[in-house]
Parts: C-alpha cells; sequence; structure tokens
C-alpha cells in the first residue's frame, strides 16, 4: 500500500500488480522511497504504524509504502502459540515482496533510492526481502533499519533462521530497546544501537514503561510491548528531529558505563547518519517524548 500525501489517500496493490503504484501516480520512480513493515501481531493502524507513516508523509517528499500482512502476522488466537507458523507466513510475504520491489526496479525505480525499515517481525521481512531482491538483480537496496528485530527464531550468533543482517543492504542500521524478552540482542547490523541498556537490565524495561507483569498486562499489549515499541518511537524522533540522539561507541556495556570512559566515536541518530560507521553504539534517554538528550545520552549515567 502506497500513500500520496495524507494517510487516507492511498492506493493497495497484489504484489504482482506493483506496476500500478507507477501508472496510477502512488509511486514516483525518480523520488526516494520508503517501505516499512510492522511486527507480529500487528496492522496498518497498530504499533505505531500509522505514526511513522504519517511522519514521513508530513516531513518529506518521499514515496511512503506500507506492507499489509496483518493476515500473516496474526495467525492463531494466542500469542506465541503459533509463532512458527508466523514466521513461515513471513517468508512468503518477503519473497512476495522482493518480487514487488523487483517490478517497480524494472519499471524505473533506483534501489540507491530505497530504505527500508520495520519493527520486530516486520525488520526481518524488509531485511530478507531487501536481499532477495539484491540477490536476484544484483543491485542492492542502499538501506535497512530495524527497529527491534524480533527474537524468538532468530536471536543468537548462528541461526538457521534467516534475518536482517548486513548482508541486506549497503547500510543496515538496528535500535536495540527490548533485548530481554521481544528483541534481538545480537547484533547483525553495520551499526547496532542500544538504548538505555544499563537501566534496561537493571529494571528489565525502558525509561517510562510499567514494570513486566502478565498478569496486569498479558503479552503484547502496548503497554507489555512498550519497551519493544519504543525502537519505534525512537527511530521517529530520529527522524524528525536532527541531532537529538547521539550515540557512543564501545565495545560493551560494560566499557561504556565503565569509570572514566570517555566517548572517541559518536554517532547521529537518524537519516543523515555516517553511513561509514561500524560497531555497536550506546546511548541514553528520557523517559518521554522527547526522548533525545543530545550530547548527554552518550554517557551511562
Amino acid at each position: 500500500m502506497c500513500y500520496v500525501g495524507s494517510i487516507d489517500n492511498y492506493k493497495r496493490v497484489n504484489y504482482t500488480n506493483a506496476k500500478e503504484l507507477i501508472t496510477s501516480g502512488y509511486f514516483n520512480v525518480t523520488r526516494r522511497s520508503f517501505f516499512y513493515a510492522h511486527g507480529y501481531r500487528g496492522s496498518l493502524s497498530t504499533q505505531g504504524t500509522n505514526v511513522i507513516t504519517e511522519a514521513i508523509l508530513k516531513t518529506f517528499d518521499w514515496n511512503m509504502c506500507a506492507i499489509d500482512y496483518e493476515k500473516e502476522a496474526n495467525i492463531g488466537m494466542i500469542p506465541f502459540l503459533n509463532f512458527p507458523a508466523v514466521v513461515a507466513a513471513a517468508y512468503v510475504v518477503q519473497r512476495e515482496l522482493a518480487e514487488a520491489l523487483k517490478i517497480l526496479w524494472q519499471n524505473g525505480m533506483k534501489p540507491e533510492n530505497v530504505h527500508m525499515a520495520g519493527l520486530s517481525m516486520g525488520a526481518h521481512v524488509c531485511g530478507n526481502a531487501a536481499r532477495s531482491f539484491s540477490q536476484s538483480t544484483g543491485h542492492p537496496i542502499a538501506r535497512c533499519t530495524g527497529f527491534d528485530p524480533a527474537k524468538p527464531s532468530f536471536d543468537g550468533s548462528v541461526t538457521l533462521t534467516p534475518r536482517i543482517d548486513q548482508t541486506c543492504a549497503d547500510f543496515v542500521d538496528i535500535i536495540h530497546t527490548d533485548t530481554n524478552r521481544y528483541g534481538m540482542s545480537t547484533p547483525t547490523g553495520h551499526v547496532d544501537y542500544f538504548a538505555n541498556l544499563i537501566e534496561y537490565k537493571e529494571k528489565g524495561v525502558q525509561p517510562g514503561c510499567l514494570p513486566v507483569n502478565l498478569f496486569l498486562r498479558p503479552a503484547l499489549t502496548p503497554e507489555d510491548a512498550c519497551s519493544h515499541r519504543r525502537s519505534l518511537d525512537l527511530g521517529i524522533e530520529a527522524y524528525l528531529r536532527n541531532n537529538s540522539l547521539q550515540a557512543a561507541k564501545a565495545s560493551s556495556e560494560d566499557e561504556w558505563a565503565s569509570p572514566g570512559f570517555g566517548a572517541t566515536v559518536t554517532a547521529i541518530l537518524g537519516l543523515n547518519t555516517d553511513q561509514t560507521l561500524r560497531g555497536k553504539f550506546y546511548f541514553r534517554t528520557a523517559d518521554r517524548p522527547p526522548y533525545g538528550l543530545g550530547e548527554a545520552g552518550l554517557t551511562a549515567q
């Protein structure tokens, strides 16, 4: 589904009919393009999908497209019981997305102008689709961003499950916010950002999120997934407020939190980040919007 001007003006097509987006005026091949995919149990109107869609539309003169795979992301009634089936269904979605990208490319889309991003499962959907597109065309997508990529089936130094990693695009950046629960802890991007990791490991949640309590806040409700979703909130703020979120490179959170640590390499999160950077970066935020602390966020305390 691609939008023009506002979230209410959109065109929905099957992946085989992706060319219709161009012929109907909903995709301009001369512009930069932003593709976004929601996460597990999500939809186009939940998990902040509508928020990032509106933010991109109001701020940038880009093609804005959201991947509608609500049916596949919501297989089964009980969260996690049918997660393997959702992972399998997501493979179909990412193959179809890769084919849609190929059709758009065959009709003038420039891969070097494409930025793909996703939350949770959506990060893997976009990453794997970008990799498939590159393998089939020989032309890499410019950038893939993962907002706390889903942990189950995907985490660990070695996994048989294809996931977002450095092979997906020319530049892959990942924001980690819920590494003990729903999000991956393994760094797989060219740059991996870890938000508030010291406080998160002490309290189990991001600043401003309620303590985990599955009796009061069932799994994957907005309150329960607050830390997971925070990755997207931070990403949106970084896109809209230049220099608000800055991170310090360190070999580990222990080095970052050590007395006397001084950041010698820093990164600015957002669309203008230095894409030559590599490694793990750590930063601290406020507990409510605006989250960015600027240079003050470079230190653990």
